[in-house]
């Protein structure tokens, strides 16, 4: 019921920056598996009803993780769908779900169409988190370095930050523009 709720549905203290804490993430991921495991349990023992109740709450735990500013939370969020597409592929193979179970995954399985604004507003957020401003201060001394940009005991060139500032923001950029060309297109036009 908490899914179908608009707006944010866990207590995210976003003015920490980056060091906001995402414990739910983990637990997200987490249940997705169990249910994976149980669903496919319960269809080794001929429970096909079973297996796809277990389906069915993986999709409402992936719709449930979609809220979320940072990267981090969309990535949790794509890993749960891999893991129930992951699921119901191998339900596929057993060959035990009737026709009216295969037309309830294909309903299931049609994406939001936010998914796509959702996915370019975290990266946004991750480019204005982490971006440019935020490098640079770890480079000059202004801001402790932790996390992904720790640099060890000063032995890295100030002007090798610089370059990886750079690669990181164009390549951010970069994604955000295909992005935009997924939602407009339904795909990514790889060269």
């Amino acid at each position: 019921e908490a899914a179908k709720r608009p707006g944010h549905y866990f207590p995210i203290a976003y003015e920490n920056g980056p060091d906001t804490g995402l414990p739910h993430l983990a637990k997200f991921k987490g249940v997705a598996q169990l249910l994976q495991y149980s669903a496919l349990a319960k269809l080794d023992r001929g429970d096909v009803d079973g297996a796809m109740e277990d389906i069915r709450l993986q999709f409402r735990v992936f719709r449930a993780s979609d809220a979320g500013l940072f990267m981090i939370s969309q990535l949790v969020h794509i890993a749960i769908g891999s893991i129930t597409v992951d699921t119901i592929n191998k339900c596929l193979h057993t060959g035990k779900l009737s026709d009216a179970h295969l037309q309830e995954l294909d309903r299931l399985l049609t994406l939001d169409e936010e998914y796509f604004g959702q996915m370019e507003r975290a990266m946004q957020v991750e480019r204005l988190v982490y971006g440019p401003n935020y490098i640079e201060k770890i480079i000059t001394g202004e801001r402790d370095s932790s996390g992904p940009f720790k640099r060890p005991n000063g032995l890295i060139p100030k002007s090798w930050h610089y370059q990886d500032l750079i690669f990181y923001d164009s390549t951010l950029k970069e994604y955000v523009s295909l992005i935009r060309e997924a939602k407009t297109s339904g795909r990514i036009q790889q060269l």
